[in-house]
């Protein structure tokens, strides 16, 4: 079986000398070529371009890709929310970058993940177990598995998604879930499009499965993110400034038929998104029901 040609590619601000996710890639054993994109209003992009063992691809943040993007409100430059150091124009910049370095299979990360880990075991049963050494393997069988099952994107989930361990329902057994946030297994010959200034993660998750496009979070593995308001840089004051509710209703006004506000959590609440799969992407019927 032929190998899959892939890179990494990172979306980075901020964070010249912070590269968390460069140093957990060379940890677990990935060999390959990691891409950091970075945009061209960075303060510390001489920083990016003398670091080793990466390459730095730089993109314009007035250029024709950052003015297709729908950001979803008219927020000026000079308001808090109306900065454009958000990972929105990165990611759609991404398809054409990749392109450009020679590839079509690409995995997208953030710039602040500690470690990955094996969630469900061969038996299928919840662990946590660190990966070491072997993470091209693990990439290997994530891009059999986006181009074998045809879906649009895979991806791994995060640490915080199975708060709770063996109590949380997302533990029990294989099957993945319909919303695709931060590591993302790509294939450019089926690029899609991410929206909103803010939540443009879920957003195209929800956009997208609206048309029909598969994208699917897998529980079998997951990537370990540093705690978002201690690492400086980054989003952090953006969300910090912003909100939980700002950040959440971009999702609404994308896709108000299938998203709604609520509070979530147990003693301290705060708002959140809260999404109705059923209202937003495709269910299969059983035969049983034909007629």
């Amino acid at each position: 079986m032929q190998k899959i040609k892939y890179c990494v590619v990172i979306l980075t601000h901020g964070r010249a000398k912070n590269q968390k996710t460069v140093k957990a890639l060379r940890r677990a054993g990935y060999t390959g070529e990691i891409i950091l994109v970075v945009d061209d209003t960075d303060d510390q992009l001489d920083d990016y371009l003398r670091l080793p063992d990466v390459t730095v691809k730089v993109f314009s943040l007035e250029g024709e890709i950052a003015r297709q993007i729908d950001v979803g409100d008219n927020f000026s430059r000079t308001h808090k929310v109306g900065r454009k150091g958000t990972p929105v124009f990165a990611r759609n910049a991404c398809w054409q970058i990749v392109r450009d370095a020679g590839y079509r299979y690409h995995v997208v990360m953030d710039d602040d993940y500690t470690a990955f880990e094996v969630r469900i075991n061969d038996n299928g049963e919840y662990c946590t177990s660190r990966i070491r050494r072997n993470l091209d393997k693990f990439f290997e069988v994530s891009f059999r598995a986006l181009i074998d099952t045809g879906i649009t994107c895979l991806a791994w989930a995060q640490g915080g998604d199975f708060i709770g361990g063996r109590e949380n329902p997302k533990t029990k057994g294989t099957k993945p879930w319909r919303k695709v946030m931060n590591l993302y297994f790509m294939d450019t010959d089926k690029a899609f499009y991410f929206p909103a200034r803010l939540n443009d993660d879920l957003t195209a998750s929800i956009a997208e499965g609206q048309k029909g496009n598969i994208l699917m979070t897998t529980p079998l593995a997951s990537c370990i993110q540093t705690t978002t308001q201690k690492n400086k840089g980054g989003m952090t004051d953006l969300y910090l400034e912003a909100g939980t509710y700002i950040k959440s209703m971009y999702s609404v006004l994308h896709v108000p038929s299938a998203v709604e506000i609520r509070e979530m959590g147990d003693k301290h609440m705060r708002i959140h998104h809260s999404v109705k799969w059923g209202h937003c992407v495709p269910m299969i019927i059983r035969e049983e029901w034909k007629k």
